[in-house]
């Protein structure tokens, strides 16, 4: 497991709070990124180098982005 503590302030804290938010409201986006984390964790589980995983990770995130930043649109979040 792995803990991520950020700043509130820079702009990044809000998209990660959006996304949060975004997955928590949508759940079969949140079972398709649990299923994506899964499936790189048991493929990368061996590897020497942890950023592969986060590397791949990003393929998801970069497709996902455009259907979470509609969703924020239009019902905002709750940070």
């Amino acid at each position: 497991m792995i803990l991520h503590v950020r700043r509130l302030d820079p702009p990044f804290a809000a998209y990660v709070v959006a996304f949060r938010d975004w997955l928590r409201a949508v759940p079969a986006e949140a079972a398709a990124y649990e299923a994506t984390k899964r499936s790189l964790a048991a493929r990368h589980a061996d590897a020497d180098d942890y950023d592969d995983y986060t590397r791949d990770k990003t393929a998801f995130l970069d497709a996902a982005q455009a259907r979470m930043e509609r969703w924020t649109a239009e019902v905002g979040t709750s940070s």
